[in-house]
């Protein structure tokens, strides 16, 4: 999990990706950040 976390983790941080899924898949946008935020607070 922890692999799929950090990957997560980064392809947030790239701003065309996380722009694209806002327009046109918020719903998996949403799910990725509560899987990355979700993690953070079980591993923080």
């Amino acid at each position: 999990m922890v692999v799929y976390r950090k990957y997560l983790e980064r392809l947030l941080e790239n701003y065309e990706v996380t722009e694209y899924l806002s327009q046109r898949q918020p719903e998996v946008l949403l799910e990725f950040q509560r899987i990355v935020k979700t993690s953070d607070t079980h591993h923080g």
